[in-house]
C-alpha cells in the first residue's frame, strides 16, 4: 500500500517590518477622506496588524496546510523519495 506524508503539526508566525495599503473609492470616493483614512492606516499598520495578528494566523494556516496536503497527496513517500 501507498503511504503518502501529512501536515502533521500546524504552525504560523508572521513578522512584518513595513506594510503599505492604498484603499481606493472609500467613503463614496470622497478622496480627502479616502486619503486621510489611508495615511492613518500606513502610519498605525503595526498596531492593526498587531490586532489581528492571531486571527490571521489561524486563517491563513489552515489554508496553508489544506493545500500542502493536497500537494503531498499526488505523490507517495515512495514516489517522492524512491525505496529504501
Amino acid at each position: 500500500a501507498k503511504q503518502f506524508y501529512r501536515v502533521a503539526d500546524k504552525k504560523l508566525v508572521w513578522s512584518l517590518e513595513n506594510l503599505q495599503a492604498e484603499f481606493e473609492n472609500l467613503f463614496d470616493g470622497d478622496k480627502v477622506l479616502g486619503n486621510r483614512i489611508n495615511k492613518v492606516i500606513n502610519d498605525n499598520w503595526d498596531i492593526l496588524f498587531d490586532a489581528g495578528k492571531g486571527s490571521y494566523e489561524t486563517v491563513f494556516v489552515k489554508y496553508f496546510a489544506a493545500m500542502f496536503d493536497n500537494v503531498l497527496a499526488r505523490a507517495s513517500i515512495n514516489e517522492l523519495f524512491g525505496s529504501p
